[in-house]
């Protein structure tokens, strides 16, 4: 069905293709992954380890990008890991990236970034940091779109970042609908 909203500022310019949506079974063998943590949150060097240590260290198809934040982004740029689908960008075109299809969204919960993952039907994993960011993560987990990240600041994040992929991927079907409504 064709889908258009007109939500603040945002121009939804790349349409909805439902044929890019996978099954979970595609999505559970292979879950294609977008994290940005908009540029203020690109700071939290403890977390994007963390991210890194994880993400860099499996096979799952990942991008990630420091939203315009070129100081953290030359920190990062150089790394190696393991991972070869693991990639980084300093920037992309957001609306592109969801609308190709991927799978798990991690994102600072930015109005933006929740409006362009609800209109591509992409499960989320919030990580809020301040402003409206906590009542918007809240809200997309009442509504089922998505969880919330436990404490982005605490020890464990590794495990922590684990735990919210395995929640996202069991109840998948359940939180894409949820998005899609």
């Amino acid at each position: 069905p064709k889908r258009t909203w007109y939500v603040s500022n945002r121009e939804f310019d790349i349409p909805f293709d439902q044929s890019r949506l996978r099954t979970i079974k595609e999505v559970q063998a292979g879950p294609r992954i977008y994290i940005s943590f908009g540029t203020e949150m690109c700071n939290n060097y403890p977390l994007i380890d963390a991210f890194f240590e994880y993400f860099g260290n499996n096979d799952m198809d990942v991008l990630f990008t420091f939203g315009g934040n070129n100081v953290s982004y030359e920190m990062y740029k150089t790394r190696d890991w393991k991972n070869k689908n693991f990639k980084i960008e300093l920037m992309v075109n957001q609306r592109e990236v969801l609308a190709s299809g991927k799978d798990i969204y991690f994102n600072h919960c930015g109005a933006g970034s929740i409006y362009e993952a609800i209109f591509y039907g992409v499960p989320m994993v919030c990580i809020p940091q301040e402003w409206d960011q906590p009542l918007n993560a809240t809200t997309i987990a009442e509504l089922g779109c998505g969880v919330v990240f436990p404490e982005s600041h605490a020890q464990g994040s590794v495990g922590k970042i684990q735990q919210s992929v395995e929640t996202v991927l069991r109840d998948f079907d359940k939180i894409r609908q949820a998005a899609l409504k």
